[in-house]
């Protein structure tokens, strides 16, 4: 079947993030050839691989324009360097363990099309492995901190509905308007790794622009970096950990009003004894010191950009928060030493959040 074209004159680019993923390449590169008509440009980013990578890279996409770091700062990084290395103003991000429909790229073109303040198109991502089930169609900004992903476990055969708007974003496949982001890089290159596409998900929705979920456009999702990707190790390993409770400390402080803050510091509070109680019993503690000597050398930075970012938001907290229980991965919950934790901060955050959207009045959804 010929894949669909995108709008004439809005080919998006195509910009291909990898490390350590020649496992992977081989499959991905040789659909992202068979595709190769549908976009403008391609451009493989190597976020300084230990494997064989480039090497894959440079023989299955002879066209592409390879770039090899040198040091690895993250994905958000590497993205940021994908994005100046191209030219085109759409530009289809993808991880490189992603196979993409044929059409995905026309639909997620046409959803931009049809919403003018949408920065961010992204399509449904179904598990590669039989039985198919969705992993998600984008997120909600949980006001925790955390990314609660849309319909995360849902059979993939159900009928896709419309594109709809939604309050967060996942960075293993999406389309980009250059265009329409007049913020400098998107991504902060100051997360390393774990929730940098989240904060630039929130970051956007309060600038008062747009995120997409397309569930119609369809990308497989692989098993992830060894040593990374929880898929693909099966565990936590010490990197996740580390990233995910400083990036989400990162995003409370950086992004969220101080008026927010402080109509949440009780629940915030609980949270964070309920975390280091828990870290401490699976027996993180270390992960979560190491957390917090980072987020005290960052400082600095956090409190500039928290600054700058206060200038230019659009939308309060309010309009871009949601409710609902916490977004805790379901191996995680079903750990004894967390089921508990998890209950009450599910129970007292809930009532925490429901008298928080009082005072900060009405807009709050979830």
């Amino acid at each position: 079947m010929v894949p669909a074209q995108p709008t004439a004159g809005q080919l998006p680019a195509l910009c291909i993030i990898n490390f350590n993923g020649s496992r992977h390449l081989p499959s991905t590169l040789r659909r992202v050839s068979q595709l190769r008509s549908l976009f403008t440009e391609v451009v493989f980013v190597d976020d300084a691989s230990g494997d064989d990578s480039v090497a894959v890279a440079r023989k299955l996409l002879p066209d592409a324009k390879i770039v090899a770091l040198s040091e690895n700062r993250g994905p958000g990084a590497a993205r940021n360097t994908g994005l100046a290395a191209l030219r085109s103003d759409r530009i289809l991000f993808m991880d490189n363990d992603v196979e993409l429909d044929p059409h995905a790229p026309e639909k997620l073109t046409r959803a931009l099309d049809a919403h003018a303040r949408a920065v961010i198109a992204m399509p449904r991502i179904v598990s590669a492995d039989p039985p198919e089930r969705i992993e998600y169609e984008g997120g909600e900004a949980h006001y925790s901190g955390l990314l609660a992903l849309r319909a995360a476990g849902e059979e993939a055969g159900a009928p896709a509905p419309e594109p709809c708007r939604v309050g967060s974003m996942v960075s293993c496949c999406f389309l980009f308007d250059r265009a329409r982001w007049h913020y400098g890089p998107p991504f902060d290159e100051a997360i390393h790794m774990y929730l940098e596409d989240h904060e630039l998900g929130v970051r956007a929705r309060m600038l008062g622009l747009e995120l997409l979920a397309v569930p119609d456009a369809l990308g497989r999702h692989g098993r992830g970096t060894p040593g990374i990707s929880l898929r693909a190790m099966g565990a936590y390993t010490a990197p996740r950990v580390v990233g995910t409770i400083h990036s989400r400390w990162y995003v409370l402080l950086k992004l969220y009003q101080t008026r927010t803050l402080v109509l949440l510091s009780p629940y915030l509070v609980l949270f964070e004894l309920a975390q280091l109680a828990g870290a401490v019993a699976l027996g993180w503690g270390r992960h979560w010191l190491t957390a917090a000597r980072r987020l005290v050398t960052s400082m600095p930075r956090v409190l500039e950009s928290r600054a700058r970012f206060r200038g230019i938001r659009q939308l309060p907290d309010a309009a871009v928060l949601s409710g609902g229980p916490h977004p805790f991965n379901a191996a995680l919950r079903s750990r004894r030493p967390v089921r508990l934790a998890v209950s009450l901060l599910d129970s007292f955050g809930a009532a925490n959040w429901t008298l928080a959207r009082k005072l900060m009045g009405a807009g709050a959804h979830g």
